[in-house]
């Protein structure tokens, strides 16, 4: 055995010599950097693919950069920011003893090919270790034009991760890598989309980062665990959904008659996360939901990206004060505000509830949601605040505590709906996929108390649970979830019809009354414009129906 292969995975070495049969996954790519899409890949790729373990094989050099762009690329400079990306790829699979990091690519330098690679594991492994390769649908599909696709074929079989939208069909690989690489991502590229891709292409080949590789637009998950050979509906249920399929398949039989690949295929629900969004996140923004927190402190202290002098003023100090917590406000990025986010700093309180009711805060926390959401937003915020302190005198509730639950609902609400699809899943909110992949709209409640209780972790539970209630209610609202749930819904700024025959009940009618009729207001009005329903929204609304009926609202 080659010793210089012997650090191609610390952790799976014993793989080497234990004579027992072992499954690995390969996830490459330039990973520039590591995001919370790659693990979520990795982890699903370990469960439909029964895999021993994932090894993630970073690259010094994309095949689809230019030669020029190669050449510039073996400067000193080049190793060092590969050694960084390295490095934050440790960093994020250090936890889990599932995942390995292979530095052979780095290491080797010069391009990056995966059928050398491959070659290298073989080696070292020996016969009894099989290899996976994890690949998105479009990447997969493009595996004729890799380097030596035939000998590919014999070092791994393939798991292709499915793209789900109904986006445009199967389009040729020069027009997914011109989409990707001169201009906006085109938004339906999938989990692992274009991971570990590879092949030298002469001429006008542009640069692929190896970005596409590996899940860096990473877009895609799938939260409700489906087989791996089961349909992805989304996918099919338009023409241009089913006429993807149906050429996906066409090529992929075809790469397996004329290479012999072995393909299983997974469907996935898109998400988009993409290392290019994280590193504008990280100059414009802030990303330290969209990456492990580890790698988030990496780059900070790296200085890497470019990273927003706004976004380093947001590190929490490491060592908070006694009886005070560091208090960062994670600031959403929405090209709709008139603010730049993340302009305020970071400050410490005391913990304590009483603190979270008092004047004092009040009047920071709307400091700091000024600074998050947009000027109309703000008003909103404010006014369902005054109408949440107004319903909570009508029904002998604290009104301190029913003010800062009004102002802080929407906590959440400028993110885009792809950055707040990723800060669900960085938060493991418990969230249905249709909500995830479909509602995102709906996904600011969640989140926004998950923020919250990070950022001020006095606040009283009921207050952070209403903010989670607010956007689609639940069965057994407690007073404060019908108080900002209704305030959200008649507030002085809303104008609709029947609002003010809602807006004269409060008083007239118990608080679990008053949201059962409001309720049932923004249902009928959702229904006639044909919008879509939370899926929670039918268990919600029997509830109260059958509750309603035994005279329990009162």
């Amino acid at each position: 055995m080659n010793s210089s292969l012997q650090a191609l995975s610390p952790r799976f070495a014993h793989f080497a010599s234990d004579g027992q049969p072992h499954c690995i996954g390969i996830l490459g790519g330039t990973f520039d950097p590591i995001h919370i899409g790659h693990l979520n890949i990795a982890q699903r790729a370990l469960v439909e693919a029964h895999l021993d373990g994932v090894l993630f094989v970073p690259a010094f050099v994309s095949p689809f950069k230019t030669p020029g762009d190669a050449a510039a690329l073996e400067e000193g400079a080049a190793r060092l920011y590969a050694r960084q990306r390295l490095e934050m790829c440790k960093l994020a699979t250090h936890h889990n003893p599932l995942f390995d990091v292979c530095s052979y690519e780095v290491d080797r330098a010069g391009i990056s090919y995966t059928v050398d690679t491959l070659a290298a594991l073989h080696e070292y492994f020996g016969c009894s270790v099989r290899f996976v390769l994890i690949l998105g649908s479009d990447a997969a599909a493009q595996l004729s034009a890799w380097k030596n696709p035939a000998a590919l074929a014999q070092y791994a079989t393939v798991l292709v991760f499915d793209r789900v939208d109904d986006c445009a069909p199967y389009r040729e690989h020069d027009a997914v890598r011109d989409t990707a690489c001169n201009g906006e991502p085109c938004g339906e590229y999938d989990a692992a989309r274009d991971v570990v891709s590879d092949g030298k292409r002469d001429g006008d080949c542009l640069e692929r980062d190896r970005e596409c590789d590996a899940a860096s637009t990473t877009q895609a998950y799938n939260l409700h665990d489906a087989a791996p050979d089961a349909a992805p509906d989304a996918a099919r249920n338009t023409p241009q959904g089913a006429a993807h399929a149906i050429l996906l398949a066409d090529t992929l039989d075809a790469l397996s008659a004329q290479y012999g690949f072995t393909f299983q295929r997974v469907p996935s629900l898109r998400v988009s996360i993409s290392s290019r969004v994280v590193r504008q996140q990280l100059q414009f923004g802030s990303a330290r939901y969209l990456v492990p927190d580890n790698v988030y402190d990496y780059i900070c202290e790296q200085g890497l990206y470019g990273i927003s002098h706004n976004e380093l003023s947001y590190v929490p100090s490491a060592q908070p004060a006694p009886n005070t917590q560091s208090v960062s406000a994670v600031q959403p990025t929405s090209g709709a505000q008139s603010t730049q986010p993340g302009q305020s700093a970071p400050f410490s309180l005391t913990e304590n509830a009483d603190y979270a009711l008092s004047d004092e805060f009040f009047s920071r926390a709307k400091q700091l949601l000024e600074k998050r959401v947009s000027p109309h937003r703000f008003t909103h915020c404010c006014s369902v605040a005054r109408y949440s302190a107004h319903l909570a005198k009508l029904y002998h509730y604290p009104e301190k505590e029913a003010r800062i639950a009004g102002l802080l609902h929407d906590w959440d609400k400028a993110y885009t709906n792809d950055d707040i699809r990723a800060r669900a899943l960085a938060f493991k909110t418990r969230i249905d996929g249709e909500v995830l992949d479909f509602l995102p709209a709906l996904l600011h409640g969640p989140t926004g108390a998950c923020a919250l209780e990070a950022d001020f972790p006095f606040l009283d539970g009921r207050i952070l649970r209403a903010i989670e209630r607010h956007t689609a209610g639940h069965e057994q609202m407690s007073d404060l979830d019908c108080i900002v749930y209704v305030a959200d819904a008649l507030e002085e700024g809303r104008s609709y019809p029947g609002i003010e025959d809602l807006r004269a009940l409060p008083g007239t009618v118990s608080l679990q009354e008053l949201f059962f009729e409001t309720y049932k207001h923004v249902l009928l009005y959702l229904v006639q414009r044909n919008a879509q329903l939370h899926p929670r929204t039918v268990c919600v609304w029997n509830w109260y129906v059958r509750q309603r009926s035994k005279g329990e609202l009162s």
